[in-house]
């Protein structure tokens, strides 16, 4: 390599370092080579396809040129009479020999809430052709668009509504115990959810006995229990729903608002070891019950 250096050197008469960057070139440029070559020689999927290509391409032709001959107008065949394009119909248009294209596109031109107030403005539309231009040209007659008319303003005088006093919704009295969903939703701040819920309650408890009852149900505030207590009464002689604790199951007992599951069983238990209750003094002697528990439930259960 040393000798050829040398050689090149003496018969070119070049410096050490343009003769390295010679060589360099010299060698990216074998390497470039080879390796088109290989990958030509790699390549298993050839492009081979021209024939599909050269049919695709020749039926764009035949689409190409019969649009050209859809877009040719004989103008001698067009008939026409003065006509607005601001207003004229799209049959019209067909009758004086326009294309179906050009008809349509017109009159969607309209739509879009152009105007024509010009002639020359149909040129505008997209492949209007010139020459069909010229020979209707004559033919438009773009009508002025009418002014709206001056209006004399009108000034009405408005006289100051009169105060009434607002009437006073008296509604009717009526028992809780026997109201059902309709009478409880004439109430101000009572709907169908609080309404079925009230009877519900009422239900389970065996009715309402005094109205500070009605904070024991869910989702009734004090205002709202307040309007109620101001149209309803309970009957002085009204008998609740009572359950026998000599003979109820513990399901029964626990199904009241005043007795719970630990409750119900304390009484069934004290029940099966001791007899049948006497009176209310006898619940006493029962576990956790107290005189408190015995003043809310005693109304509600029979011996």
């Amino acid at each position: 390599m040393k000798k050829v250096k040398d050689i090149f050197l003496a018969v070119f008469g070049v410096s050490s370092t343009e003769f390295s960057g010679f060589r360099l070139l010299v060698i990216t440029l074998i390497i470039c080579s080879l390796g088109v070559a290989l990958a030509d020689y790699l390549s298993k999927s050839p492009y081979a396809n021209f024939e599909q290509d050269s049919r695709m391409l020749d039926s764009l032709l035949v689409i190409m040129e019969e649009y050209e001959r859809a877009d040719v107008i004989n103008v001698e065949s067009i008939k026409l009479e003065k006509f607005d394009p601001n207003s004229v119909s799209e049959k019209k248009l067909l009758s004086y020999g326009f294309p179906t294209w050009l008809a349509t596109r017109l009159v969607k031109y309209r739509t879009t809430g152009a105007r024509f107030y010009k002639p020359k403005d149909l040129l505008k539309l997209y492949g209007f052709p010139e020459p069909l231009f010229a020979t209707i040209k004559d033919y438009i007659e773009i009508k002025p668009i009418a002014k709206p008319k001056r209006t004399e303003k009108v000034y009405v005088v408005v006289q100051p509504r009169k105060k009434y006093k607002k009437a006073i919704k008296v509604l009717p009295v009526f028992d809780i115990n026997e109201a059902d969903t309709s009478m409880l939703k004439t109430i101000s701040g009572i709907g169908s959810k609080l309404s079925v819920r009230i009877i519900e309650y009422r239900t389970s408890l065996g009715g309402f006995i005094h109205n500070n009852q009605l904070y024991q149900v869910y989702g009734l505030d004090s205002l709202v229990i307040k309007k109620i207590n101001n149209v309803t009464v309970i009957s002085p002689n009204y008998e609740p729903q009572k359950i026998d604790i000599n003979m109820a199951t513990k399901s029964q007992l626990a199904g009241h608002p005043y007795i719970n599951w630990t409750e119900a069983k304390l009484i069934i238990a004290y029940r099966n070891q001791h007899g049948s209750y006497m009176d209310t003094e006898d619940l006493l002697k029962v576990y956790s019950i107290d005189k408190d528990w015995v003043k809310n439930a005693a109304p509600y259960l029979s011996f």
